[in-house]
């Protein structure tokens, strides 16, 4: 949670505001900002911000109230399926002005109390001697008998407590049955479950992570494990042995490899130059029938394979002596 207490929004100047970040295969995005429902102008909000679990204090301790200059304010946010939402604003019982409640604010580890500093604030110790105010946090907003602060649905009726998922969303609140709701990999607010279940990303080796936050070496679309040629050649046009045929270097359907692909292929599984050279004739041919490329440019391939160097004759012996007899296919 990360305070911005002279950001202005809603046409209040510094009103202030606090981002809530979350960390997800070691990478971390905003999940939210947080505002104070009753914010105004230089309120001083997200001074001082603590967490604990789905629990956030956030100071104002510039706000004005009940007649008071700067008197001060805490605000809680607790946050269910992902979502914060306050839950109450938090003000000293003999609040005064310039007592500057909220600029320090640090919440327990179990979410249940809250201390809460006021910087200047003035009794029998002296002026400005300061002073903390310690809150007890266990309400129970929903009403259903479980205290916020243990309640996997504080803004929902869940008395049971069920959460088939174990993904700490209770059943009646979760927004997505069945997965994990903590995990987006993608950042688009939805949990990677409900991306896939609903079809808004693909799943090709149902590993449970959308592909679009999964590895793709030569970033043709496909990810490695779905993709039949993971390191694709992705050159504009097709090149043999470096002769440039100029003819563009297309995908072949969705497997992942690109004409390119095919013809390295047919280089690293031929035993000498000439059955190279009949394989990619075979192959573009079959290209030309299928109307990816033209007889001009199918001419085109045929001769920068006759001309390469393929395979390399220092590793076949006298098989590719100039004069040596090709395989025949």
């Amino acid at each position: 949670m990360i305070g911005a207490y002279y950001d202005s929004h809603a046409g209040e100047t510094w009103a202030g505001s606090a981002y809530a970040f979350v960390r997800s295969h070691g990478v971390w995005t905003q999940q939210a900002k947080l505002t104070a429902s009753d914010a105004t102008a230089t309120d001083g909000f997200g001074y001082s911000v603590s967490v604990a679990g789905d629990t956030a204090v956030i100071g104002a301790p510039y706000d004005d109230h009940a007649g008071r200059f700067a008197a001060g304010s805490a605000y809680v946010f607790r946050r269910s399926g992902g979502v914060w939402m306050q839950q109450a604003k938090l003000t000293a019982s003999d609040a005064a002005s310039f007592d500057q409640f909220g600029f320090s604010v640090s919440v327990s580890l179990s979410a249940d109390r809250a201390m809460i500093g006021a910087r200047y604030d003035s009794h029998a110790g002296g002026i400005y001697a300061g002073s903390a105010y310690a809150f007890d946090l266990g309400c129970d907003g929903d009403d259903d008998g479980v205290p916020d602060q243990r309640d996997n649905c504080p803004n929902t009726p869940n008395p049971d407590q069920a959460d088939a998922d174990a993904d700490g969303a209770g059943d009646a609140c979760d927004a997505c049955p069945g997965f994990d709701d903590r995990i987006d990999c993608n950042s688009n607010g939805v949990p990677d479950g409900c991306d896939i279940r609903d079809g808004t990303s693909e799943d090709c080796n149902a590993s449970g992570v959308p592909d679009e936050c999964e590895r793709d070496a030569d970033g043709d679309g496909r990810i490695d494990d779905c993709d039949a040629c993971p390191d694709s050649d992705r050159a504009a046009t097709i090149v043999i042995d470096d002769c440039d045929t100029r003819v563009p270097n297309r995908m072949l359907g969705d497997e992942g490899c690109t004409m390119a692909d095919e013809i390295a292929r047919l280089a690293d599984g031929a035993r000498n130059h000439g059955a190279f050279v009949n394989r990619v004739a075979h192959l573009v041919n079959a290209w030309r029938h299928r109307g990816l490329i033209s007889v001009r440019q199918a001419a085109a391939i045929q001769r920068c394979a006759a001309q390469a160097d393929i395979p390399r004759r220092h590793r076949h012996g006298d098989d590719h002596r100039p004069g040596g007899h090709g395989e025949r296919d």
